[in-house]
């Protein structure tokens, strides 16, 4: 999934980097996937979820990196960014949509960009953003043993 995000976020003329860790003053913790868009001024944030066991934990671990990172990367990178952006990624299943559908309160308040949103906003990033993007890991026909080729859309 991870290696997906960074396809397509440097598909659309994203900087990216897997796995931005950090320790400041006791905040600490890594960053899935940390974009930088030059042209937008604009950092993205994105943790990536195979499974959603708790929602309370992802939740305040992206609080805590949208608090801290921006200003880490700031110093260590040199990206000042004006916009910054938190995306959390599930896996497109009709499982983990029926996990939402299920807290739909709770993921409505927390991240309330869905898909279509996301894919417009990386393409150009122009204010803040929380999201939750469902993610096609491929198109997988199981009955007859065929993986097709991963989509060319964000």
């Amino acid at each position: 999934m991870v290696d997906l995000v960074v396809r397509r976020l440097s598909a659309a003329g994203w900087e990216a980097m897997v796995e931005y860790s950090f320790n400041d003053y006791g905040d600490r913790g890594s960053v899935d996937v940390l974009a930088w868009h030059t042209d937008g001024s604009a950092l993205l944030l994105v943790e990536t979820k195979s499974e959603l066991a708790n929602l309370q934990d992802t939740c305040r671990a992206l609080d805590i990196k949208a608090r801290v990172v921006p200003r880490l990367v700031a110093r260590d990178r040199g990206w000042h960014p004006t916009v910054v952006g938190v995306v959390l990624v599930l896996r497109e299943s009709t499982r983990e949509r029926a996990a939402v559908a299920r807290r739909a309160a709770i993921f409505d308040a927390s991240f309330p960009a869905r898909t279509l949103a996301i894919r417009q906003w990386i393409c150009r990033p122009d204010s803040p953003l929380r999201g939750l993007w469902f993610l096609r890991l491929s198109n997988t026909n199981c009955a007859k043993g065929r993986i097709r080729g991963l989509p060319a859309r964000l």
